[in-house]
């Protein structure tokens, strides 16, 4: 199978654009595939470092106000699709897969409009307004959450909830050998972790170092594991030393967390972000989490996620306004005294797509094996 795969700009769009191609090219070893974004967007980085070709396309994102720059923005669309065309032509693909972001707006509709398969994955709960604007030029659309598919106004038989694909590694069940593979104390009895991205988030690293204060000094039974991000670490040692002095034994604090499906195989409870790539993490292994979404994500899209996992009893939410170290305590309290994690256990379930793979894999093929009939 020949693939063009387009998704850009954060790695929330690219990440999904390259699981979903390594599950095509698992199933199909001889397929070629190859990706199609821009200079400026994560996909620069991060496709080339996945081992695979990335043309480019100059195209920007609207502007969300009035602005005079929406028309250089329109010309480059134009132009872009242009660009896109000509790529096809030179790939010639057999589908072309799109997982959000403003790059996939030429490439999706160039090559819809010379009648190539077309497909979309949408990982958030509220769809992007290149999914939405493409909708009804593709032939499939594939989405993590329920509420993504109803909003989507297409032909019935087009929309499919598949999840999103998560890495290997997860699904592992949680039990005690997990902790002790891990090398946690025999006297701790409680896990928590807590991570903003690979960045790190500078108001939850803050939050952190206040919950490790109020909370985490006078709980010896628990263990707290946080990711300040790279960039973050130094700072964040310093100013919890600034703060508190000396970090508390039951406090472990990492630059960037690689071996994430084994830390949430131990953890009772996750303080994260909402993003969805975390949070079909966090539904694979069955973690129970406070939501604290980011506020800087284009139409506020990880609130909306967040509150499809807090309306479901399947996460606690946490407004990024709200952040604190003591609301994180009152929350933490609530969540062990109430005993709520078995029914946050059960309710993830519902965002657990174990067939994800397969089942994306086999819209894939419909469409294109419908093209050659």
């Amino acid at each position: 199978m020949r693939v063009l795969m387009t998704g850009g700009g954060t790695a929330g769009h690219v990440n999904p654009a390259i699981a979903i191609a390594e599950i095509i090219k698992k199933r199909e070893h001889d397929s070629v595939i190859e990706f199609v974004g821009t200079k400026r967007g994560l996909e620069s980085r991060l496709v080339p470092e996945a081992g695979y070709k990335l043309h480019f396309v100059d195209v920007e994102g609207l502007k969300r106000s009035l602005s005079l720059g929406n028309i250089k923005v329109a010309v480059k669309a134009l132009k872009s699709v242009s660009e896109a065309k000509k790529i096809i032509r030179e790939f010639s693909p057999d589908v072309v897969i799109g997982t959000g972001g403003y790059v996939c707006w030429p490439l999706i509709k160039a090559a819809a409009s010379l009648g190539i398969p077309c497909a979309l994955h949408e990982a958030n709960a509220e769809p992007g307004l290149a999914v939405k604007m493409l909708s009804h030029k593709v032939d499939l659309i594939m989405t993590e959450f329920e509420s993504a598919k109803k909003a989507l106004n297409t032909k019935k038989g087009k929309v499919y909830v598949t999840g999103l694909p998560v890495k290997s590694g997860f699904r592992k069940e949680k039990n005690a050998s997990s902790r002790d593979a891990q090398g946690v104390c025999a006297n701790i009895n409680r896990v928590i972790i807590s991570f903003g991205g690979s960045l790190g988030a500078e108001r939850l690293n803050s939050a952190i170092i206040d919950f490790i204060d109020c909370y985490i000094r006078a709980h010896s039974e628990t263990l707290l594991i946080h990711a300040s991000g790279r960039r973050s670490y130094d700072d964040f040692l310093s100013r919890a030393r600034e703060r508190i002095g000396a970090l508390p034994e039951n406090v472990m604090v990492l630059p960037y967390i690689n071996d994430m499906a084994a830390k949430l195989s131990i953890a009772d409870l996750a303080i994260t972000r909402a993003g969805a790539s975390t949070m079909a993490e966090l539904a694979a292994m069955r973690t129970p989490s406070i939501l604290v979404p980011s506020p800087n994500v284009t139409k506020d899209q990880q609130t909306k996620n967040a509150r499809v996992y807090e309306k479901n009893g399947a996460a606690l939410l946490l407004p990024d306004a709200e952040l604190s170290g003591e609301r994180i305590a009152e929350l933490v309290e609530r969540f062990f005294n109430e005993d709520m994690a078995d029914g946050m256990q059960s309710s993830l379930e519902q965002f657990d797509f174990p067939e994800c793979d397969n089942d994306i894999y086999r819209y894939v093929k419909m469409i294109t094996d419908k093209k050659q009939e």
